[in-house]
């Protein structure tokens, strides 16, 4: 049986990636406020999505036609996030949201993905829907990803939920771990995937660091820092860092957006529209890590 997948803050299309791509699902609904987002989604995957509040599928009255087997999404975690303001504002209270939806539609299984640091700084929300969950029937396993393990070459951490309606704590913890492919460099990165980032031939990249404190300059040889949703090339004033791995700019590459895409694993044959992608592509789960994460839940689905 076909498990129908309802996606919300559905963004361009990352961790939808992996349930497009996997037999075992097939995605009915998509949604998110963001025009831009749902523009690129919609010329890259065969359902469409739709600009829409997900409040609006809790109210009384929606009637969405269609029952989730599966529920997915990335609600908003600046709120949560240490480059945030750290006060639990309207994008804490989204992540809340997505569990209500779940609570209310109640799918065999759902997948929620956050910062780490939902666990710290939104301490009261993450209690509060771990609670809830459980309460609602739900066997939850917990895990703080890094990205590399599974293939994404830069060090991305995420914390994600995955749970199963009746199901046991932990369940995906194994499988999870089952499907690791890790990778330690950009280098080994394209080698593998006989893949180019588009770096133009250079061996470093630079990503602008959150202060001058820290390094902006990073070596193929190395994964990426975490891609964010902003870009700025190095400034003329840039001082170079004890820590990067070249001080000649000559010898750098610039990110772009089709960088950047490409080092969250967006496939090559992925399109994005000719406008400024840095926030959709840095707000977007890697493809490459959806594609673990669809095939998790299908292992657990057809196991005896």
């Amino acid at each position: 049986m076909t498990l129908k997948v309802l996606t919300t803050f559905c963004g361009c299309g990352g961790l939808d990636y992996g349930f497009h791509k996997h037999a075992e699902f097939k995605v009915v609904k998509a949604y998110d406020t963001m025009q831009h987002a749902v523009d690129t989604y919609n010329i890259n995957y065969p359902h469409e999505a739709e600009v829409m509040d997900v409040k609006e599928l809790l109210k009384q009255d929606f009637d969405m036609g269609v029952s989730p087997d599966v529920i997915i999404g990335g609600p908003p975690c600046q709120d949560f996030s240490v480059a945030g303001s750290k006060n639990l504002g309207e994008r804490a209270s989204l992540t809340e949201t997505f569990v209500d939806l779940v609570v209310k539609y109640k799918p065999k299984y759902f997948v929620m993905e956050n910062v780490p640091t939902i666990k710290t700084i939104g301490k009261v929300v993450y209690d509060k829907i771990t609670a809830k969950l459980k309460e609602s029937g739900y066997g939850l396993t917990t895990q703080v990803i890094y990205m590399p393990d599974y293939g994404v070459p830069q060090g991305r951490k995420r914390l994600v939920i995955m749970g199963c309606m009746g199901g046991q704590e932990d369940a995906f913890k194994s499988i999870m771990d089952g499907l690791k492919t890790p990778v330690k460099s950009m280098k080994e990165y394209m080698d593998r995937n006989n893949t180019d980032l588009g770096l133009g031939g250079k061996s470093h990249i630079y990503r602008h660091p959150c202060n001058y404190g820290r390094r902006g300059v990073f070596s193929v040889d190395e994964v990426y820092p975490t891609v964010r949703g902003c870009l700025r090339r190095m400034p003329p004033t840039y001082n170079f860092h004890e820590g990067d791995t070249s001080h000649v700019r000559d010898e750098i590459a610039m990110p772009d957006w089709s960088i950047v895409a490409k080092i969250q694993t967006f496939p090559d044959d992925f399109q994005l529209l000719p406008k400024n992608n840095a926030l959709i592509i840095g707000n977007a789960v890697p493809p490459k890590f959806s594609e673990a994460v669809a095939k998790a839940i299908a292992t657990h689905h057809t196991s005896p």
